[in-house]
């Protein structure tokens, strides 16, 4: 299994999370008018710990940025907050997560911070960094 269908698969599975956003869970990009909110994921880098000369490179540690992306709802909650109250489940679905079988060793978070307005979909992001300590290949 690649990192990437594990962490589709962690967030796709988590249930507070799937309440939010159902299967609207997609790497790199959504689809245009997808319905909201909706997650995405993306490899932001994956340097390899522990490399040293004559030998191949050590475990990797990928840093993802999973972002949530949320419309003000009419006469409803505010996108801002939406989007908030996704990630705030991504963060428990993915802090100290920890499968062998799907590769993953430990999940740390980074970072959480706010994405600037998409001018197009009109939607409000929220975003957090992982990084990822994957099992060695």
């Amino acid at each position: 299994m690649t990192i990437e269908a594990s962490i589709y698969t962690r967030l796709s599975t988590f249930a507070g999370l799937t309440a939010l956003v159902g299967t609207r869970i997609y790497e790199d990009e959504a689809p245009m008018l997808c319905d909201s909110p909706v997650i995405t994921y993306q490899l932001i880098s994956a340097p390899r710990e522990g490399y040293t000369m004559g030998t191949d490179g050590g475990m990797p540690r990928s840093r993802w940025e999973i972002t949530s992306w949320a419309k003000t709802v009419d006469g409803g909650l505010h996108g801002r907050d939406i989007a908030k109250a996704v990630i705030a489940q991504v963060i428990l679905a993915m802090e100290r997560w920890q499968d062998i079988s799907a590769g993953v060793q430990d999940v740390e978070i980074v970072t959480v911070y706010n994405k600037p307005r998409d001018p197009d979909t009109l939607e409000y992001g929220r975003a957090v960094d992982v990084r990822i300590a994957e099992v060695f290949p």
